[in-house]
C-alpha cells in the first residue's frame, strides 16, 4: 500500500488576500534499473581546422590535460569570438538584450576574498569585445549564485543571499534592468519566511516561484512581485518528511502559470539499501496563480523517481515537434570525487558506500562495477499528460555510458560535477530544434533534438585550462588551497562550464565557466550552411532577445 504524506503549510497574509498551500505526496514507484535512459548522442562531424577531442566523447584525456605547450581550447564547429578576460565566475548567470550578468565566487570564511564577490555586468553590444561595465555589490548580489534570475519581458533581475552567518544573509533584491548596462535597485530587504535558491517567473512576470535548495528548509514559495518595489509572500510549502521527499533544487512554471515542475529528491535508506533517488513532481498551482483566497497547491503528477544518476539540478518545460517535455539535469553519477573540501559535499566512505554499495572503501573502479553511468546527464520527461510524467529519452555523451566508466573514472576532474550536465537552453522553447548544455569539464555541447529518440551532437567548445593561474572570482582558487591539497585542487587541467544560453538569433552562445568567466562562441559558417534545416529561422523578437516564454509581449 502506498504511504501518503500530508504537508504542513506556512501561510502569510499578503495585501488583502490569503493563500494557503496544501499538498499530499504519494510515494511513487521508482525505476528499478540502474542503466541510463535514452541513447548517446551521435558524435559531431567537425570542421577541418577544429581542434577536436581525442578520447571518449566529452572527455579531456590525461594526455590532453598535461600536454606540453600553452593551454588551448578544444572546439568543433564553434569558435571563440570574445571573452571578459581575467574575471573568474561561479554559478549564477542571466542575459537580457545586449547584457550578461554573472556571479563571482565569494568565500566569507576567507578574508582574502572579502572584496571579490558580486554580480558582474557585461555589455556585449560587440560580441568580439565584451565590456565589463560594473559589479553589483549590494547584499543579495554579493553572493547571488544560483538564485540569479531574470524576466526578459519586465526586465527584472532578482537574487537572494542565503548566508545566515552574516547580518545581510537572506537579503532579497530586485533590479530594474530596462537599461541593461545600468541596473536600478527597486527593492532590497529581508522577507520573513522567504528563501530562494533557484527561481522562475510566471509568463507575465508578476509571480516569482522559488525553491529553497538542497541544504536549507526544503520549501517551495510563491512571491507576488506585481509591484517590484513591494514584493509580498503568497504561500510557502515545507516538506513534511525530509528523509523521503526533499531537495527542491530547481523548478519552473508552465506557460499558463498553472503548473509548477519541481525537482525532488529522496535520501539513501540504510535499511532498504536503496540508492539515493531523485525525480520530478508536477504541482497544480492554479489557485495561487489566480490569487484565490484560501488557495491550495495540489499534487497533479508524480513524484516519479529514478536512481541511475543523482542530485538533479534543473527542470524546464519545452515543446519539441509539438510534444510537451521537461528537461532535467543530473550531476552525480557512479564516480566518486573524494574531495569534500572542493565540492562542499559529503564524500566520506559511508556516503560513498551509499552511492555504489561496494563496501566502505569505494574506489572509482569499484563504483564502475555498479553498472551506473559515470556522470550525470540530461533526461527528457514526457509531460504531454502532466498527471503522468514519464522519463522517456535523454541527451547523453559517451562519458555517461557505463561501458566507458573505467576510461573516465580516474580523470583528475576538479568538482563533483565532473563531466555532467548542469544547465541547458534551447533555441525556441515553443518549437525546439537545438539544445545547448553546460556539461562541466566536457564543455559547451550543442545537440540537434528534433528527434528525441536519436539526438545528434553538432558542436562543442571546451575552454582552455588555466593550470595554477589565479582568476579572481573563480569558484576554483588554487591560491587559497593549502600545500597539502591534491594536485587537481592546486592545478586545474580543465575548466568547468556552468551555464550557457543561445544569443544573437541562435548564431552565438554566451556561456560561463569558472576559470575563464564570460565567453562568446559562434557557430561556423560551414555548419550553418550544412545544417540549413536547423538554422533557417530567426529566433529573435524584432532584434531583441527571445525569452523562455517567447517574445514576452
Amino acid at each position: 500500500m502506498a504511504l501518503r504524506m500530508s504537508a504542513t503549510v506556512t501561510t502569510v497574509v499578503a495585501a488583502a488576500y490569503f493563500c494557503a498551500a496544501a499538498l499530499a505526496l504519494a510515494e511513487a514507484p521508482e525505476s528499478t534499473s540502474l542503466a541510463p535512459v535514452g541513447r548517446v548522442a551521435a558524435r559531431a562531424v567537425c570542421g577541418a581546422e577544429d581542434r577536436v577531442e581525442s578520447g571518449v566523447q566529452g572527455q579531456i584525456t590525461v594526455k590532453e590535460r598535461f600536454a606540453s605547450g600553452p593551454f588551448r581550447a578544444f572546439n568543433c564547429n564553434l569558435q571563440l569570438v570574445g571573452q571578459a578576460v581575467d574575471h573568474g565566475a561561479t554559478k549564477g548567470f542571466a542575459i537580457v538584450d545586449r547584457c550578461a550578468y554573472f556571479s563571482k565566487w565569494y568565500a566569507p570564511e576567507t578574508p582574502a576574498d572579502i572584496n571579490t564577490g558580486g554580480v558582474v555586468v557585461v555589455d556585449v553590444a560587440d560580441s568580439s569585445a565584451p565590456k565589463v561595465v560594473r559589479t553589483l555589490k549590494t547584499p543579495a548580489m554579493f553572493d547571488a549564485n544560483d538564485s540569479l534570475s531574470i524576466h526578459v519581458g519586465r526586465k527584472l533581475l532578482v537574487a537572494q543571499r542565503n548566508d545566515a552567518r552574516l547580518e545581510m544573509g537572506k537579503t532579497f533584491e530586485i533590479y530594474d534592468v530596462s537599461d541593461c548596462a545600468n541596473p536600478v535597485m527597486k527593492f532590497s530587504g529581508i522577507i520573513p519566511g522567504f528563501i530562494m535558491h533557484d527561481a522562475e517567473f510566471t509568463r507575465d512576470g508578476t509571480i516569482l516561484w522559488t525553491s529553497s535548495g538542497p541544504d536549507k528548509v526544503d520549501a517551495i514559495t510563491a512571491l507576488d512581485i506585481t509591484d517590484a518595489g513591494n514584493p509580498k509572500l503568497l504561500a510557502t510549502w515545507v516538506t513534511p518528511d525530509k528523509e523521503r521527499i526533499s531537495r527542491f533544487h530547481g523548478l519552473s512554471v508552465s506557460d499558463d502559470g498553472n503548473l509548477v515542475y519541481t525537482t525532488v529528491g529522496r535520501h539513501f535508506s540504510q535499511e532498504k539499501k536503496s540508492f539515493p533517488s531523485q525525480g520530478i513532481a508536477v504541482l497544480d498551482v492554479s489557485q495561487v496563480n489566480a490569487r484565490k483566497r484560501g488557495a491550495k497547491i495540489r499534487l497533479l503528477g508524480g513524484p516519479v523517481f529514478w536512481s541511475d544518476v543523482g542530485h538533479n539540478q534543473y527542470v524546464v518545460p519545452v515543446t519539441i515537434g509539438g510534444r510537451k517535455f521537461v528537461w532535467n539535469t543530473d550531476i552525480d553519477g557512479a564516480v566518486p570525487t573524494n574531495d569534500s573540501k572542493a565540492t562542499g559535499r559529503d564524500y566520506t566512505a559511508p556516503a560513498l558506500a551509499s552511492r555504489a554499495f561496494v563496501g566502505p572503501a569505494v574506489t572509482p573502479e569499484q563504483a564502475c562495477r555498479s553498472g551506473r553511468p559515470p556522470w550525470g546527464y540530461v533526461s527528457l520527461l514526457d509531460v504531454e499528460n502532466p498527471r503522468d510524467p514519464k522519463r522517456v529519452a535523454a541527451v547523453r555523451l559517451e562519458v555517461s555510458e557505463p561501458e566507458h566508466c573505467l576510461a573516465v573514472a580516474y580523470d583528475p576532474v576538479y568538482s563533483s560535477q565532473g563531466y555532467a550536465a548542469a544547465n541547458c537552453d534551447v533555441d525556441n522553447y515553443q518549437d525546439a530544434r537545438m539544445m545547448v548544455c553546460a556539461y562541466g569539464e566536457a564543455g559547451v555541447r550543442v545537440f540537434d533534438i528534433r528527434n528525441v529518440d536519436r539526438p545528434r551532437e553538432i558542436a562543442y567548445y571546451k575552454p582552455p585550462a588555466v593550470g595554477s593561474a589565479v582568476r579572481v572570482g573563480s569558484q576554483y582558487r588554487p591560491d587559497l588551497e593549502p600545500p597539502s591539497a591534491s594536485l587537481r585542487r592546486r592545478y586545474h587541467s580543465g575548466d568547468s562550464v556552468a551555464s550557457a544560453f543561445f544569443a544573437k538569433g541562435g548564431r552565438e552562445i554566451w556561456f560561463l565557466s569558472y576559470d575563464n568567466g564570460f565567453q562568446v562562441v559562434r557557430f561556423s559558417d560551414e555548419l550553418i550552411a550544412k545544417e540549413k534545416d536547423i538554422f533557417d529561422r530567426d529566433i529573435t523578437c524584432g532584434g531583441k532577445l527571445r525569452g523562455r516564454y517567447g517574445c514576452n509581449r
